[in-house]
């Protein structure tokens, strides 16, 4: 018989994020999805959870309304280094963006890395 769950809460949330939720449980408390993900989240998570929370607070505050929480995450976790890499990662959201947005969430990037 198929378990239901009612999902509460939703949010997009940083590689840094996971590994922090997930390391508060003891390995044979976790699933096998949530061992793979926070194997996942070790390896690949670029950043410190403070650097990673400035950096999200930062692009926040940029101006550049077209970028979603989502994207944000996206460029905490991959941590783009040129504008051909940010570009990838902002095409899910089919808006277009300028130049000069682009240079800003660059720089921003940049000063994280």
């Amino acid at each position: 018989m198929p378990l239901h769950y009612e999902v509460l809460n939703s949010e997009f949330i940083d590689l840094t994020k996971v590994k922090g939720i997930l390391k508060s449980k003891t390995k044979k408390e976790m699933s096998y999805e949530q061992k793979l993900a926070f194997d996942n989240a070790k390896e690949f998570a670029k950043l410190t959870d403070k650097k990673a929370l400035d950096l999200i607070k930062e692009l926040r505050g940029l101006e550049v309304n077209k970028l979603t929480d989502d994207l944000i995450m996206k460029i905490v976790d991959i941590m783009p280094s040129n504008i051909d890499e940010l570009k990838l990662l902002l095409v899910p959201s089919k808006a277009a963006f300028k130049k000069e947005e682009l240079d800003s969430l660059l720089n921003v990037v940049k000063k994280y890395a």
